[in-house]
């Protein structure tokens, strides 16, 4: 008989409790966090909505310019110039597992 981590690593199992938990971000981070079994998956659901860009500016490499729009609190990206692909993986790595914004 399996045990409960066994349980919770069957792929099916744990994207109907991460699903259960999509409106709790701070639950998906702390599962993101607990286990590295649960990582990708958390990170799917947790990044999978997004109703605003803001969350990406800390992923954008600091040579990026920014400017606040107060009126929509939307950022807009001023001007860029990157070294390398190399400055965008942590950008891309996020911005993959994101399916509406």
């Amino acid at each position: 008989m399996p045990g409960p981590f066994e349980t919770l690593c069957i792929s099916e199992i744990l994207a109907v409790i991460l699903d259960g938990l999509q409106g709790d971000k701070k639950s998906l981070y702390y599962m993101s966090c607990c286990c590295r079994a649960f990582t990708d998956p958390a990170l799917d659901v947790l990044w999978r909505s997004m109703y605003s860009f803001a969350p990406f500016t800390s992923l954008i490499p600091q040579i990026a310019s920014f400017m606040n729009d107060t009126r929509t609190s939307d950022y807009d990206l001023l001007k860029h110039r990157c070294n390398s692909l190399d400055d965008w993986k942590k950008f891309d790595k996020y911005a993959a597992r994101v399916w509406s914004l």
